[in-house]
């Protein structure tokens, strides 16, 4: 989806036949830059008799005090340009000889629906319950 983005270009932020020529400290560098708890995001939801959001929030803030503030600003995403025509990956994946006979194959279509301009609010919602479906 994101294929002119060095990070978003692979699913898993990288090249992971790169990742062996990597010294340690360029791991941990990357690590630390892009999976940084500051980064997190979190969804609060359903009953709160239990404990309050305001509870649960004073909770994260314990634990994610300790942390700080990341080591960067979080990286935007650019904008990815329209493609003018259909783009086709078919990539395989070793599979554990002693798991090959159970079907192991899966297929991800997505879409890139819009380009340069971001979405007005009532179109971005609608595609959003759209996609949750």
């Amino acid at each position: 989806m994101f294929k002119d983005h060095p990070i978003y270009s692979i699913d898993s932020g990288g090249d992971p036949t790169a990742i062996p020529d990597l010294t340690y400290e360029q791991f941990k560098g990357f690590h630390t830059k892009y999976y940084h708890p500051g980064l997190a995001r979190f969804y609060i939801y359903g009953d709160q008799k239990d404990i309050s959001t305001v509870e649960r929030l004073a909770m994260l803030e314990n634990y994610l005090s300790e942390f700080g503030p990341p080591p960067e600003p979080e990286e935007k995403i650019p904008f990815q340009p329209l493609a003018s025509e259909p783009i086709e990956v078919v990539e395989t994946y070793s599979v554990d000889a002693a798991l090959a006979a159970e079907p192991k194959q899966f297929v991800t279509l997505a879409w890139l629906i819009h380009g340069e301009e971001p979405l007005d609010d009532t179109t971005d919602f609608a595609l959003g319950v759209v996609n949750n479906l």
